[in-house]
């Protein structure tokens, strides 16, 4: 593409490998009524099921985050020098 031309916008998923996700199912539903009591006080609800995520995993679920915005930096990274 000609410099200073503007490209469509571009989603790439880049997902957190299975093996490495949260999958206890009781995590997740308290998760679930975490979030709908916040929007039910006027909060957010992806920050308190969050939140209810990272409490009951000791962190591992923050951690797991922040790889993936890692990995998805350094993806978008490759892509715009390969352009």
């Amino acid at each position: 593409m000609p410099e200073g031309e503007l490209c469509p916008p571009l989603l790439i998923i880049n997902e957190i490998p299975e093996k490495l996700r949260v999958s206890d199912r009781q995590i997740l539903t308290e998760a679930i009524i975490e979030g709908k009591r916040a929007e039910q006080e006027g909060r957010y609800y992806h920050p308190a099921a969050n939140g209810k995520i990272d409490e009951m995993t000791n962190g591992y679920s923050s951690e797991i985050q922040l790889a993936s915005l890692l990995d998805n930096a350094r993806l978008a990274g490759q892509i715009e020098s390969s352009r």
